[in-house]
């Protein structure tokens, strides 16, 4: 059986944001740390560029909102880009027009995780994700039974989860199974000029999925981010394992906030 350890990294501040303004926050941040690490914004640089001018790849810096404020979510190597960003940079970024000074509002650890094969599936919850894109929306709505409709989204699902492991690394040959348990909600949510039909999906999945990826289109900017379902049963088991696998993140002495919030589940 394959396994392959992932290592993730969730880094709160203490600018209030919206949904909506993910993008600018993107920008305002690699504004600061710079252009020279691609990993914390994937585009290409100047004596690259083939006319594309980005990396068609897994983001292993994602932008997103976390308890109404501003969040960066890294894995693996992201996680080394995020910290030297933060180590280096002057925490001071450009937002709306006005210099705004960050400081880190929870306690950064970096947790590592198993992904492998569950003798068991688990439940988890995707947030906001983007399964469709404007080629398979039509087919999609299309459809004319709630079941098609599922047995597409599964299939996306499905797709999506897979392509964030090879992502993250994983070369294992075993076969993902999901199940959608139910939908939780759908709304058309704007994306760089555009409105996408994001879901909120409940499912079942026979892999340990790592707590906070995000899956589908826009992962980089808050769509789509996975959790496992906060049963006791489950989450018991899976925070004592992550706990033994921290290890502290070690940052410039900034101010932080001196009472941590939980990440929103």
């Amino acid at each position: 059986m394959s396994t392959h350890k992932i290592d993730t990294l969730l880094v709160s501040f203490n600018l209030p944001l919206y949904t909506r303004q993910i993008s600018k926050w993107r920008g305002a941040f690699v504004e600061m740390a710079g252009l020279g690490n691609d990993l914390l914004h994937n585009h290409k640089p100047d004596d690259e560029d083939d006319g594309e001018g980005l990396y068609y790849r897994y983001p292993l810096a994602q932008y997103r909102v976390v308890d109404g404020k501003a969040a960066i979510f890294a894995a693996n190597e992201g996680i080394q880009a995020l910290q030297k960003s933060l180590l280096m940079g002057s925490w001071k970024i450009n937002w709306r027009g006005h210099e705004q000074q960050l400081i880190i509002q929870n306690q950064p650890i970096t947790q590592s995780h198993l992904l492998q094969v569950l003798e068991k599936p688990e439940r988890y919850l995707v947030h906001k994700y983007l399964a469709l894109n404007q080629e398979n929306y039509e087919q999609y709505q299309n459809l004319v039974s709630a079941r098609k409709k599922l047995e597409m989204l599964e299939t996306l699902l499905r797709n999506h989860l897979l392509s964030a492991f090879w992502g993250l690394g994983w070369k294992g040959t075993e076969k993902l199974e999901v199940e959608i348990v139910e939908v939780r909600n759908t709304e058309m949510l704007p994306y760089h000029g555009q409105f996408f039909m994001a879901f909120d999906l409940e499912f079942n999945c026979n892999f340990a999925i790592p707590e906070g990826i995000g899956i589908g289109k826009a992962a980089a900017f808050g769509f789509g981010w996975c959790v496992e379902k906060p049963e006791p049963q489950y989450r018991r088991k899976r925070i004592a394992q992550n706990n033994e696998a921290s290890r502290s993140l070690e940052l410039d002495p900034r101010p932080t906030q001196s009472k941590p919030k939980r990440s929103a589940r």
